[in-house]
């Protein structure tokens, strides 16, 4: 996720880490293996070995990318070792997706959730997403009219207030990241790399691309506040927001609590030089909004714990997996990103099940998503929950649920 000074916004991330695999193909969504916040094996260093014997990485340029880590000069394929040589995976600690998907895969009559992604610019013609993009059906493209009378001209697939017009891909590293929280919510499973937590063949997920932030990852804190009314005006039933700012926005504040029945799903944010801290102590907004309405999300390790840079505190209602998290890349790409903007898409993608399966509210939505989570004593504390994200109890406790 990034920061906002000022008036600025950006995606609170600290650490982050991007490695695109290139021209990749496979059978069986081989690179599912891969993704241990889905299913955890235990080993620690399997990203480790998928980087070192399998795929040629793209190096990431560290300036453009203006990370808060500058200091470290390193090959970022060492770092990339370095850093996983102190993660021991821990089995099963992960979102509890394989019983999760079934029960969610075999429910019928699944209604369809759009979610609203605030963020960077989306792929939309990557091969693991264009089936679950959102279309404005009364919307005619390229013709230069606004033609459903929204206020927006050819809106087909969502909007881009940082240049305000149509085109929601750019160039830019901000693309990177919105894509790669698209791919961890409805990537296809189509037996070519990862799976999508919420996909499905009928398409029940659909994602709505909104870009707020420009080639330099930055943009004004009052295109947040759009976004969301433009998401609430086309449907959208959930907004996942993976940056934030240090400045409360009255219209920000004000759109969150008019639309209540909207939910927000919020990164954390992941500190200052490399380390969280309460965010209480120094809030990022809308993380550190209190409402029904959001859930704030931290980073959770592959061992179970806290990741060094996520924030945390009664601000932040759960954690979820966000540390070397595999997804996709422009430009049908794939790669590893560290970060709380990882986390959040997984609350997304589980909230949008349970909204999809049995129609709850979002203040019914964040309640079952907390109460449901496993309780565990490295996050006993440090979050509302005092646990991580499992899908599996979220659905059950959803068919519950009254």
């Amino acid at each position: 996720m990034k920061k906002i000074k000022k008036n600025r916004i950006g995606l609170l991330i600290s650490f982050l880490l991007v490695f695109f695999l290139v021209g990749f193909s496979s059978n069986s969504d081989s690179l599912y293996m891969y993704q241990w916040g889905l299913k955890n094996s235990g080993n620690g260093h399997l990203n480790k070995n998928l980087a070192l014997s399998n795929y040629n990485f793209m190096k990431f340029d560290w300036n453009i990318a203006n990370l808060s880590f500058p200091a470290y000069k390193q090959n970022v394929n060492d770092f990339y070792q370095d850093s996983l040589a102190f993660i021991e995976g821990v089995q099963n600690v992960d979102m509890g997706f394989e019983d999760a998907y079934s029960l969610y895969s075999n429910i019928q009559n699944k209604s369809e959730v759009i979610v609203a992604i605030i963020d960077g610019g989306i792929d939309i013609n990557h091969t693991e997403l264009s089936g679950s993009i959102w279309t404005n059906r009364g919307e005619i493209p390229g013709d230069g009219i606004d033609n459903d009378g929204n206020g927006y001209i050819d809106d087909v697939h969502g909007y881009n207030f940082f240049n305000h017009d149509s085109n929601v891909l750019n160039a830019s590293i901000t693309d990177v990241h919105g894509t790669h929280v698209a791919g961890s919510i409805v990537a296809a499973h189509n037996n070519v790399g990862i799976k999508g937590i919420a996909y499905t063949d009928e398409h029940n997920i659909k994602i709505m691309p909104i870009k707020i932030l420009g080639e330099s990852h930055i943009g004004n804190v009052k295109y947040i506040a759009e976004a969301i009314k433009y998401a609430h005006l086309n449907g959208a039933k959930i907004c996942n927001i993976s940056l934030g700012s240090m400045t409360i926005d009255d219209e920000l504040d004000r759109v969150i609590r008019t639309y209540h029945d909207m939910l927000f799903v919020v990164a954390a944010g992941n500190g200052e030089n490399f380390i969280g801290y309460e965010l209480d102590e120094l809030p990022i907004y809308p993380a550190a909004y209190n409402y029904p309405n959001i859930i704030t999300v931290g980073n959770l390790s592959l061992d179970g714990s806290r990741y060094i840079s996520s924030n945390y505190g009664k601000s932040v209602d759960i954690f979820a997996p966000g540390t070397f998290i595999l997804s996709l890349g422009p430009n049908n790409t794939y790669g590893f990103m560290t970060g709380t903007s990882m986390s959040s898409p997984y609350v997304t993608a589980v909230a949008s099940m349970v909204m999809s399966a049995f129609n709850k509210s979002a203040f019914d939505v964040k309640k079952i998503i907390n109460n449901s989570a496993v309780i565990d004593g490295k996050l006993v504390g440090l979050c509302v929950s005092n646990g991580r994200l499992n899908a599996f109890n979220a659905l059950l406790l959803a068919s519950q649920y009254s």
